[in-house]
């Protein structure tokens, strides 16, 4: 049959064994694309925003995550496929949608103590 038929049954035999045991393999490690996605997700219109105050850190949309990726660090990682498997799973609701342009933070001015 050919050697190029080989490597590709080869290569369609490792992702689908891999398949098995993570996540979205093929997305994650092979598909240009969603490599190219992945560099836009900072520019994304629709983002995530996390709110500071009732979030507890308990780690439950990390584990409701199948990319294992902690919301409550990096809510619009590059790896974020925008499932919303993580709003889902949060206890407090502290995730949440924002549909703009993302903007540059600004840090809060210090008041001057005489």
């Amino acid at each position: 049959v050919g050697f190029l038929y080989t490597w590709k049954l080869v290569i369609l035999g490792a992702v689908l064994l891999l398949s098995v045991l993570l996540y979205r393999p093929f997305c994650r490690y092979l598909c240009p694309l969603g490599a190219l996605y992945g560099l836009f997700n900072r520019f994304a219109l629709y983002r995530y925003v996390l709110d500071e105050e009732k979030c507890t850190r308990c780690g439950a949309c990390q584990k409701a995550c199948g990319l294992n990726i902690p919301v409550w660090q990096k809510p619009n990682s590059i790896d974020c496929v925008r499932c919303g498997a993580c709003r889902k799973a949060c206890p407090a609701g502290a995730i949440g949608t924002l549909i703009s342009v993302p903007r540059k933070r600004e840090k809060p001015e210090n008041p001057v103590k005489p």
